[in-house]
């Protein structure tokens, strides 16, 4: 079964809003068309809900062709982020795989267990106030 543009988390993944994505998301709330929807984001045309093609289409148009694919590396995509985030909580901030895990949107627990690793982490289950406020301490700063 494919779960893309799904979440595969058994429960939400609530990530708190640091200082930078609090100030970006007002100024764009305030500018925002009021469409009557709760969708936070919309698509650029007709104020509909985003999808993953959506976001897809404003990551190329923003960011290629500077970090399109060249003959030495891949493009960067929207999935990129992904990638950059796990690296920098599990290998910059030396965070727990677990804690890794919530932030990732990993599956918490249950499911087939394929090896002992996987064995534990059907036992661990890891909540917002859990991440909450090293979260907010060192997250990656963007500078904006």
């Amino acid at each position: 079964m494919s779960r893309r543009g799904e979440n595969p988390a058994d429960r939400r993944t609530i990530i708190p809003l640091d200082d930078e994505l609090r100030r970006v998301l007002t100024q764009y709330l305030l500018v925002r068309p009021d469409n009557g929807e709760p969708w936070l984001f919309l698509s650029k045309t007709k104020g509909l809900k985003m999808d993953h093609t959506n976001v897809n289409d404003r990551w190329k148009e923003y960011f290629r062709p500077k970090y399109g694919p060249n003959d030495r590396f891949r493009g960067v995509t929207s999935h990129y982020g992904r990638h950059f985030g796990t690296r920098w909580f599990k290998v910059e901030q030396n965070w727990p795989r677990d804690l890794v895990k919530y932030l990732r949107g990993d599956i918490q627990s249950g499911g087939e267990i394929r090896s002992t690793r996987d064995a534990i982490d059907s036992y661990i289950h890891t909540y917002y106030e859990d991440i909450e406020e090293r979260y907010r301490g060192e997250l990656f700063k963007f500078r904006i």
